[in-house]
């Protein structure tokens, strides 16, 4: 029996195989995973890539674009493209936490293909903030966790992707976003620290 053709759609992974792909000569890794510690101010960053922040322990705050965010255990976060983040542990406190950053192509992948239902979840005017829940947080962990080694191991294929994707899904689970995106910040400020 003939197979039928897909009607010019290829799989979800496939589509992107040629950037995302652990067999390439190329230096550049499009998915960045490290752990982090803190424990005093971080200098200001101005972000160029989309990055994931997940909290493992500690207190601080995190200004983005000069709004203050609450950092502790669960915290997952997005920060888009040009925004600038400083970090300001809680004193004699230090902020463990992962810093993952991937190229925004990945992001438009997720929100594009539709393979997956995800929902645009809001990276413009402000971060996209959420607290995971304690059913998912040791998830969360391990995903984390399984990208910082293959970060330091320079796998970059559609494993990692996957995991990022997951990630992404936990944030827009467990974020807001879904009743806020496109409010600005100063008609929205979801768990905002108050200051």
């Amino acid at each position: 029996m003939a197979r039928k053709k897909n009607r010019g759609f290829s799989q979800p992974m496939t589509s992107m195989s040629y950037i995302f792909n652990d067999d390439s000569d190329s230096t550049e890794k499009p998915i960045k995973a490290i752990l982090r510690h803190a424990s005093a101010n971080t200098s200001l960053r101005q972000n160029d890539s989309t990055t994931l922040i997940f909290v493992k322990s500690g207190h601080a705050t995190i200004s983005v674009n000069a709004e203050n965010y609450d950092l502790h255990r669960g915290v997952l976060m997005a920060i888009s493209d040009y925004q600038a983040y400083r970090i300001i542990p809680a004193p004699g406190v230090t902020l463990e936490y992962v810093e993952c950053q991937f190229d925004y192509l990945l992001y438009l992948f997720f929100m594009a293909n539709p393979y997956f239902n995800f929902s645009p979840p809001g990276l413009g005017p402000c971060p996209v903030y959420a607290v995971v829940d304690s059913n998912h947080i040791e998830t969360v962990v391990r995903l984390t966790d399984y990208l910082i080694i293959s970060h330091s191991k320079g796998k970059h294929g559609e494993r990692e992707v996957l995991q990022i994707m997951e990630l992404f899904g936990f944030l827009i689970k467990c974020s807001d976003s879904e009743n806020t995106y496109p409010l600005p910040p100063s008609e929205h400020r979801p768990r905002r620290q108050n200051k």
